[in-house]
């Protein structure tokens, strides 16, 4: 199974093999057909950025989406106990009795900081933690002010709304991994949208805090990248949509504003879910004889009847080359061209429906023209 982390173990592979190349010869040597990471299976599935804006805005820039699904929960102040209690973000943020501590031994981390509505934030978090996690178990500091992460288990995007003079701020994150574009709304008016790649948002409000009976906030995933283009059309069809609505009561200056009920939503795909099954890992090797250092890796894709590759080579010359499905018997197709600068290739392209003992071949091309036979094959795998 593959996600969007799978993109950023891709990226700390690159970097490792960087590293070996500047430490040998200046030049990457990596032996074709060395395996990368077994659950790189995403090569090229970066995030797209997620988060929220308005007419002051601070965001936080902490890098960090199968089948249908729809639910909604709700919380009456009864059952609520901690989060709807004299504030809705309190400290610690998790009230389960196996949840992580917020500090660890080394002491909270600073995760990031900003200024929003003239006021100085900070957001730490717990050392050695992956994000989003360290988030919902971390504390805000604004104004001086230390919050809690306005952490439940019952709603999607669980957020918290200061009383902070003339422009109440909204704070929160998104349990979901990966990149949303997240709309702040009082009733059917919004009030602060944006897209960036974070879990993490806060933001400040044309209005008092006190002004605001209610507020909706709404995360919906963006546009898959780095997929082939027939799976990402299809995860695209049914993005992920959560949306949390909370309604206060009690608002005393330079505090948090109390939370009455809460209610939260999903619809479409799962948040985390896989976005595309790797069914191979398949190294790209250079024809016997050839004495090219050349390399890489292909991972054959699937999702929802939908297939695919991503294709990562390296070590080739500076020029142009076609990327080609070879056979059965004298069969070929051209899946793309690729003008190569700095010897790597990293592509996705859509593959048919039966491709056992195909070969995916990058194969020398002329300088300009469309692709009428593969030139010299330079790597080749054989897909399964």
């Amino acid at each position: 199974m593959s996600d969007l982390r799978f993109a950023r173990e891709l990226g700390a592979e690159f970097e490792r093999i960087e590293r070996a190349g500047a430490a040998g010869s200046g030049r990457r040597r990596v032996s074709s057909g060395a395996p990368l990471p077994g659950r790189i299976a995403l090569a090229a599935a970066v995030a797209v950025p997620v988060a929220i804006v308005v007419v002051a805005i601070a965001l936080v820039g902490i890098s960090h989406k199968h089948g249908g699904h729809h639910s909604t929960t709700g919380v009456e102040p009864a059952a609520a106990g901690l989060a709807l209690s004299g504030g809705n973000c309190r400290i610690p943020a998790r009230t389960a009795p196996h949840a992580p501590p917020v500090i660890g031994p080394a002491g909270p981390i600073r995760a990031a900081s900003g200024r929003v509505s003239g006021l100085a934030w900070q957001l730490r978090v717990k050392p050695d933690t992956a994000l989003p996690g360290a988030v919902a178990h971390g504390r805000l500091l604004l104004g001086g002010v230390q919050y809690g992460l306005c952490s439940r288990q019952l709603v999607p995007v669980p957020f918290g709304l200061i009383n902070a003079g003339s422009h109440g701020i909204v704070y929160g994150y998104v349990t979901g991994g990966g990149s949303y574009h997240v709309t702040v709304s009082s009733g059917s008016t919004p009030l602060a949208t944006r897209v960036v790649d974070t879990s993490f948002f806060i933001a400040a409000l044309p209005r008092p805090a006190c002004a605001y009976p209610a507020l909706t906030v709404t995360a919906t995933s963006t546009p898959v990248t780095g997929l082939p283009p027939d799976i990402t059309r299809s995860l695209d069809d049914d993005p992920t949509q959560l949306t949390t609505t909370m309604r206060f009561g009690a608002c005393r200056p330079h505090a948090l504003v109390t939370a009455t009920s809460e209610s939260g939503e999903s619809q479409g795909r799962k948040p985390n879910a896989p976005l595309a099954t790797a069914t191979a890992q398949l190294p790209l090797t250079a024809p016997p004889g050839s004495g090219s250092r050349a390399g890489g890796q292909v991972w054959e894709l699937a999702h929802d009847g939908q297939r695919g590759v991503n294709l990562f080579a390296f070590g080739l010359r500076p020029g142009r080359y076609g990327i080609w499905l070879l056979g059965p018997q004298r069969a070929t197709a051209a899946l793309g061209v690729v003008n190569v600068k700095h010897d790597e290739i990293l592509k996705s392209y859509d593959l048919p429906a039966v491709v056992r003992g195909r070969q995916i071949a990058v194969a020398a091309a002329p300088g300009r023209g469309q692709l009428d036979a593969p030139g010299t094959i330079v790597l080749r795998a054989t897909l399964r």
